[in-house]
């Protein structure tokens, strides 16, 4: 599936000077600015990447053969995450064009410049020689004195704007070419590059496998919105489904790849998906084929030579499930008080360059989130801890310049809004601290303004079933009855109780209701499309199975502790991550893709990792519904202790903001290496306008 290098089997005879394939052996070049051209550089602006925050990482040693030492690289490093890995995977797919020149330039397209950007920053993609990055789809200045790195998506848009880089065989664009694309490229693309402008200057050819954003530390998403009506919309065929399931493999597979690489050079990847869920069960027959023709290419045996050597007779296991939106369609609607969640969702800004902007958006001021040291810190944190978290950061960083500022501590938010003023000569932290202050203040202004907590009380109530329905029922009722209460807000009350109630409301009560609120037929859209999400619009004998399910959920955490009072539905992906650590998810449910799998141990113990357990044998502890805040979880911080195994959980159809926050829950619970991944990442807007859509 991974494809070598090929080899530019291209006719002498198409081009009057032959140029010799060169292989691409890797180098970190050193940057020598003296050492560029007298001619001055006339280049269009570098591209604005994100700065991501990366933990600084020494100086990497090229791989190139078998007896590379585990500790070498952190790309062979089972504690890395998913964005420290993908982000080495793109610095070494740079470090491999050796250049006669030590500068050379980048192009992307702007699918592929969203890959490079959520994984690096600009300053990392500099050190590695690169002079500026352009996009393909602009007019660039011709610079015949450099090579040029091209880093493309497999289709003929990209191919083509290549081809008229060099049509001009007198004047070419650049010097050379080493050419990086991003998936498999087919034969008739392949073809289309036979040239003899491009063959004379084309000097390395490789697939790098890599279709994926990284959202954050362990996240990975693909920035899908429109195949949500591919996969669940009322013209969703058998034929169409399978289509889609391909294309969303296809893209799975390379962030697979990513996570082998480094995972010991003996690791069997076990498969499961929810049995009952058609979207789970052909994402996962598409995934399964494409790990067989995976095994049966020699880039399994490349990973082998390079990875974490170990103990042939106990092979690692990498545990993969597949499961789908429908599972549980309450967590993407119901609000949720972590700090980036309610930034996303009561402010209306998006947090995230790679999704599109909400309505109002205010992007503008997040230009320095993702390099914020306080942002990554806060995201996660009930937004009841966060104002009193920014005092406490604040006040540390007053005591490590105490020499210089005459003001030791403040107790509150609004005394350090006054010592902020009097700091000139710390701007950038006075911008942080600043902005953090700013965002918690319009939080908490905001969630007084709309009265959320009466709302939020009601909809906790169903989602957990905590009390009497037909009370909840008419507390529900009162609200969307009530006058002052915006469409949205009532529009997702309505939507969480068809969904927490089903069995309990007629179908004709719901229409009642719908008419009363005076929705739009967008709105209506929303309500009606939940069948597409198998949720039944009236009472049917099949939801005691479900209502049973919710009942046991809830019996684990009855007595969970530390729970906020508008934050105690625990979403049913944790639930599920726990188990499948545990060893206690059932197998009826969630059954292996290949038979065969079900008999294979599932030990993961090895000569490197002393004392660790069967995932089948591990103690069962009752999941934390605690927030990450009272966790202390970096999420940017790679463990300091090797993790005791690695499980992979894709989410089609999508994931929400309390899932990414369960996810580093998990983690910190269980010292596991978990990898979340979905076709997008939902906010509560997002998610209500694709449902809309669906018929």
């Amino acid at each position: 599936y991974q494809r070598r290098v090929r080899d530019t089997e291209m006719s002498a005879t198409t081009a009057a000077t032959t140029t010799p394939t060169i292989t691409v052996t890797p180098t970190t070049p050193t940057i020598t600015p003296k050492q560029l051209n007298n001619e001055p550089l006339k280049s269009s602006p570098i591209l604005p990447f994100t700065t991501t925050p990366i933990q600084p990482q020494a100086q990497q040693s090229t791989i190139n053969n078998s007896n590379n030492n585990s500790n070498s690289n952190p790309i062979f490093n089972s504690n890395a995450t998913l964005r420290t890995l993908t982000q080495q995977r793109i610095l070494e797919m740079l470090q491999s064009v050796n250049c006669q020149n030590q500068w050379k330039i980048l192009i992307l397209d702007q699918v592929t410049e969203k890959f490079l950007k959520s994984a690096c920053v600009m300053t990392e993609i500099m050190d590695e020689g690169i002079t500026m990055a352009e996009l393909i789809e602009t007019k660039r200045e011709k610079i015949p004195s450099l090579e040029a790195i091209y880093f493309l998506q497999p289709n003929s848009e990209s191919i083509n704007k290549l081809l008229e880089d060099f049509a001009d065989r007198t004047k070419p664009q650049y010097a050379a070419i080493y050419l990086f694309f991003s998936s498999k490229l087919d034969d008739e693309l392949f073809a289309s590059l036979k040239t003899p402008n491009v063959a004379l200057r084309l000097k390395a050819l490789k697939e790098l496998n890599l279709e994926y954003l990284v959202w954050e530390s362990q996240i990975f998403h693909f920035g899908f919105l429109n195949n949500f009506t591919r996969l669940y919309g009322s013209n969703v065929t058998t034929e169409s489904l399978h289509r889609e399931a391909n294309i969303i493999a296809e893209k799975l597979i390379t962030a697979l790849i990513t996570v082998l690489m480094s995972l010991p050079n003996k690791t069997k990847i076990q498969l499961r998906f929810a049995s009952e869920k058609p979207v789970a069960s052909a994402i996962a027959n598409a995934l399964q084929s494409n790990i067989d023709k995976l095994q049966q290419t020699e880039f399994l045996d490349s990973i082998s030579k390079m990875g974490i050597t170990t103990d042939e007779n106990e092979p690692e296991i990498l545990q993969l499930l597949i499961i789908d939106r429908s599972m549980d369609v309450v967590a993407p609607i119901l609000h949720e008080f972590t700090y980036q969640a309610m930034i996303c969702d009561l402010l209306k800004i998006n947090t995230d360059p790679f999704l599109p902007k909400l309505e109002d958006s205010q992007q503008k001021d997040l230009e320095f989130f993702e390099n914020d040291y306080l942002w990554n810190q806060l995201r996660h944190k009930h937004i009841a801890e966060t104002s009193t978290y920014v005092v406490d950061q604040f006040n540390d960083f007053l005591k490590s310049n105490n020499k210089v500022l005459k003001v030791s501590e403040v107790n509150s938010i609004s005394q350090m809004g006054e010592v902020m003023k009097s700091l000139p000569q710390f701007q950038e932290m006075k911008a942080k601290f600043s902005l953090h202050l700013e965002l918690t203040n319009r939080c908490s202004q905001r969630f007084q303004q709309c009265e959320i907590e009466p709302i939020a009380t009601i909809e906790q109530d169903l989602a957990n079933e905590s009390s009497d329905s037909d009370q909840n029922l008419r507390k529900m009722i009162a609200i969307i009855l009530a006058s002052g209460v915006n469409n949205e807000i009532k529009l997702r009350l309505l939507l969480i109780a068809v969904i927490c109630l089903q069995g309990s409301m007629k179908y004709s009560e719901i229409t009642n209701l719908i008419s009363k609120a005076n929705f739009n037929s967008k709105e209506i859209n929303a309500i009606e499309n939940l069948k597409y999400l198998n949720i039944c619009l009236d009472k049917n004998s099949q939801i005691k199975t479900k209502r049973l399910l919710a009942a046991k959920r809830l019996k684990r955490r009855t007595n969970d502790e530390n729970v906020y009072e508008l934050s105690r539905y625990v979403p049913l992906i944790k639930d599920i991550i726990s188990m499948l650590i545990e060893g206690t998810l059932s197998i009826e449910d969630y059954p292996f893709a290949k038979q065969n799998q079900q008999s294979e141990t599932l030990t993961i113990t090895n000569t490197r990792r002393k004392g660790l357990k069967s995932l089948k044998t591990m103690t069962r502890r009752k999941p934390q519904s605690t927030w990450a805040a009272k966790l202390n979880n970096n999420n940017n911080d790679e463990s300091k202790n090797n993790v005791k195994g690695t499980v992979m959980i894709y989410v089609a159809g999508g994931i929400c903001l309390s899932e990414t926050r369960s996810l580093f829950e998990i983690i910190k619970q269980y010292n596991f290496r978990v990898i979340l991944g979905g076709d997008t990442v939902w906010v509560p807007q997002n998610f209500i306008s694709n449902l809309s859509k669906l018929n």
